[in-house]
């Protein structure tokens, strides 16, 4: 199935692209100095496209299964992106070589959300099993494990205040 996404300048209210992508799109993610959009999905792909043209930069391949998804990226202040995936797993990925530095391993069902944090030194993912947990963004260690304990407490989404001192969950 052949999904889009779409650039559009805000002060001008004009289109600016349609980007053809080859599967549902689940994010889509700018890098730090705005010259290259990631985007993610049902494919379990991370595709890198050049900001200024229509053009694929490269393609990142690394979540397995079945039936798997890349549900959400993140962009470190470096030349590094996060992604987070419904086979349990986030990986952190080397743009320059376009390989797979670590993976990041201890949720028990999908991970829904990634964020790096401003420094670039901790990785905070959220998951249908309830938790939060932040790692070491170099070690791939836990540094915390936040728990939810509602009925429906799925962690679909985190978020790091701006100087890094906080996250939302």
């Amino acid at each position: 199935q052949v999904s889009t996404f779409k650039l559009l300048v805000i002060n001008k209210g004009k289109l600016l692209r349609t980007i053809k992508n080859e599967n549902i799109v689940y994010a889509i993610v700018f890098s730090p100095n705005g010259s290259i959009i990631a985007s993610s999905g049902f494919d379990n792909k991370i595709k890198l496209w050049d900001v200024t043209s229509d053009n694929k930069i490269c393609t990142l391949k690394g979540h397995i299964g079945w039936f798997t998804s890349v549900n959400s990226l993140s962009f470190s202040s470096d030349t590094r992106i996060a992604s987070a995936g419904s086979d349990k797993i986030l990986k952190l990925w080397d743009l320059n070589t376009g390989s797979e530095i670590r993976n990041f391993t201890g949720h028990d069902t999908w991970v829904g959300s990634v964020a790096i944090s401003p420094n670039g030194k901790i990785i905070a993912s959220g998951s249908g099993d309830k938790t939060a947990i932040l790692w070491d963004l170099n070690t791939g260690k836990i540094l915390n494990i936040l728990n939810h304990t509602s009925m429906f407490a799925a962690v679909r989404s985190v978020a790091f205040s701006p100087k890094g001192q906080i996250i939302a969950t």
